[in-house]
């Protein structure tokens, strides 16, 4: 009778730790197809796992409920920002972040018009000085790790010149990129960025929203709107031309800490 409680006790270990392991060792991206994942609403987070088709998705209000959901063991994992992941895993014994990068940083360009070399130029230009900026970086990251009115705390004024209009196309429901305010007007790290293209030819920027990213390059060829910015490039023949990668993102997994 004792060798039966003995080899049950070994089976019923080994097939938690089997479990254990499966949940917290993530070597690539393609790990996380299986797992219950979570993300924080309006955030970069949300947008992936979307992108990805998960078929196990949860949706949080804040990462505070999405941390504890994992400590209960209600979901797999959380993706978010590098940032809040630290700031969590450090927070918190019972949570921890993936180490390595297993998500591919997400780079952001600016789309441009074919031959438009005026604004490809200016692009690189407030790109360079952005990148430098230590005061643009919190805004940026402000508006990825928060939600709410917290987030519109990080909106600058509106940018106002006296050389006519320089109009950003957007795609609705792209937060914290773009995104509706308390005011109505959309806002986010995507208008911040346009604000300062604006400011450097010294027009007013205006924002036009589209629902589909055909739309947005149509308009763009067109001349309905002067730049947008995408995740990665199209070919050179598509009759768009690219700046440098404006901004990257890195996402994390959290996970709990067995």
């Amino acid at each position: 009778m004792k060798k039966i409680s003995v080899l049950f006790m070994l089976i019923t270990m080994i097939l938690c730790c089997s479990a254990c392991g499966d949940k917290i060792v993530l070597e690539t991206a393609s790990d996380l197809a299986n797992l219950r994942v979570g993300a924080v609403k309006t955030t970069y987070g949300e947008i992936y796992v979307k992108d990805c088709s998960f078929e196990n998705i949860v949706l949080f209000e804040n990462i505070d409920d999405a941390a504890n959901a994992i400590a209960g063991n209600e979901i797999d994992c959380v993706i978010t920002d590098l940032n809040t992941a630290k700031t969590i895993a450090s927070a918190r014994e019972d949570i921890t972040t993936t180490q390595t990068r297993i998500i591919e940083n997400i780079d952001y360009y600016a789309a441009v018009r074919a031959g438009d070399f005026d604004t490809r130029s200016v692009a690189e230009v407030v790109t360079a000085e952005i990148k430098k900026e230590t005061d643009f970086s919190k805004l940026c990251r402000g508006m990825i790790e928060t939600t709410g009115e917290e987030r519109e705390s990080f909106i600058t004024e509106p940018q106002v010149g006296s050389s006519g209009e320089f109009t950003l196309g957007v795609l609705e429901q792209n937060s914290p990129y773009v995104f509706e305010a308390s005011n109505g007007e959309m806002n986010g790290i995507e208008i911040e960025y346009a604000k300062r293209f604006a400011e450097k030819r010294d027009q007013t920027l205006e924002v036009k929203v589209y629902e589909k990213r055909s739309d947005l390059i149509n308009a763009l060829k067109s001349g309905e709107i002067d730049l947008y910015f995408r995740q990665a490039p199209l070919p050179a023949s598509s009759g768009v031309t690219y700046s440098s990668s404006c901004y990257t993102v890195e996402l994390r997994v959290l996970i709990a800490d067995k």
